[in-house]
This record gives structure tokens, sequence and C-alpha cells, in this order.
């Protein structure tokens, strides 16, 4: 079996097996994300093997699939053919006080905090190098599944 090392600059890779990856048969699946009622099932119709439906009610995704349905069975495509699926917010706690206040928090992303202002550097001076953390340049071991039998 073929190993292979890279010592790169920042992660070196030592007795990883090199194994062939498969063909997949029709591509790489393609997923397309959105909540467009013309274009995106368009698209996703046309190069898709999945539609997902971001962070929407199940009436709303309903809707939107029911949309990608029409749209496959108006290009020809067989609607089964195109899986659908829905990304949504999943709250946890280790008891009902902490489920709640994370479920209370308001919907969509957190509020990002303001970079401060990046000053340029004056013409003529270098960018300093920095050394990498021992953690990111010690060799990574391969740890996966167990090499199949030479």
């Amino acid at each position: 079996m073929t190993r292979g090392c890279h010592h790169g600059t920042h992660d070196p890779v030592i007795d990883s097996p090199a194994l062939a990856k498969p063909v997949q048969a029709g591509g790489v699946p393609i997923i397309i994300v959105g909540g467009g009622k013309r274009r995106t099932p368009a698209l996703a119709v046309r190069y898709a093997a999945q539609f997902n439906a971001p962070f929407v009610s199940a009436t709303e995704a309903s809707r939107l699939f029911e949309r990608v349905r029409e749209v496959a069975r108006e290009a020809g495509r067989e609607p089964a053919s195109l899986r659908c699926s829905a990304a949504q917010v999943v709250c946890m706690g280790r008891d009902d006080a902490t489920l709640r206040r994370r479920a209370d928090l308001p919907p969509g992303p957190r509020p990002v905090r303001p970079r401060p202002p990046v000053r340029p550097r004056p013409p003529g001076r270098r960018r300093r190098r920095c050394a990498a953390p021992a953690h990111l340049t010690a060799p990574l071991r391969w740890s996966g599944h167990p090499a199949p039998p030479e």
C-alpha cells in the first residue's frame, strides 16, 4: 500500500494511507440552499442532488419543497430524484432553565463586534513573520480507520 508524507509549512502529515477515492456516479453531489421562488428551484432542478430550505418554518419549507417538485415536473425531472432537506436551529441544555434561556435568544446570527481599523503598513516596511505554535507544526499522524490489507 502506498503511504504518503507531506512536510508542509504548517501541517506536516506522516504515514497517511494514500487511498484512491471512488468516483461518484453523476459527479460530486451539489446542494442548492435558498428560499427563492423562481431561480433557486430552477437551479436546484437543473444542477443539484439536494435542495435545502434554510431556517424557515415547517410551513414555509413545505411550500418551498412543493415549488421545487413542481419545477422538476415541468423540467421533466422525477421529483423524487431531488432530495429535500431543511436547516434548523437546535437548542440543547442540561436542564429546562438553560434550554429556555438559549431558546429565547433572537433568531439569526449573533451580532459581530466590529474589528479595530487596520493601519496600512508604511512603504518599504516588510510584514513580520510569526512562528507558528508548536501544536500546529507537530506532524499529524494518521489515526483513522485501519488500512486495508496489502
